[in-house]
């Protein structure tokens, strides 16, 4: 790994976990606040652990960098679902489907079948739609207007 990218993932593993810790000091006053510090750990162990070498299984560090950036995909769902959702509860649902990705990713580290590793991925594609579809609907209705500025830009049509 270069100096440059060394740097890059230490930057941004920095920034999630500041980010992480200013939604954990607003945890009380919104779902967003309890679910979204979640997503930006699992984040940072993500760029961490994507990093050349550094998360093996015979290590504690590197197991436990893996196992927390393998549900990175439903925790996006349920940080999105926080915040484009008024009515948000969280259930115990989402945590299953989040231990369930957790698990089909290890099974594929472990195992290597290509059916598993098509799984894993398949539903990681599944969750990032979900988020994004979460992200889509009630956008015309939506009136809190930081809300509104996360959601799709769209495009403005002049009449020719």
């Amino acid at each position: 790994m270069s100096m440059l990218e060394a740097a890059l993932r230490g930057g941004t593993v920095a920034i999630l976990l500041l980010v992480a810790i200013l939604f954990l000091r607003d945890m009380g006053r919104s779902p967003a606040g309890r679910n979204c510090p979640l997503f930006l750990l699992s984040a940072a162990g993500y760029v961490a652990c994507s990093a050349p070498g550094l998360a093996r299984l015979d290590t504690p560090l590197g197991l436990l960098l893996l196992v927390v950036s393998l549900g990175l995909p439903a925790l996006f769902w349920m940080s999105a679902a926080a915040i484009f959702d008024d009515e948000f509860t969280p259930s115990w649902r989402r945590v299953f489907a989040w231990i369930g990705l957790v698990v089909l990713g290890l099974w594929s580290i472990l195992d290597g079948q290509p059916l598993v590793d098509f799984a894993y991925y398949g539903l990681s594609l599944l969750f990032v739609g979900l988020a994004a579809r979460q992200a889509l609907i009630g956008r015309e209705t939506d009136l809190v207007e930081a809300r509104r500025r996360l959601r799709v830009i769209q495009a403005h049509h002049t009449p020719r």
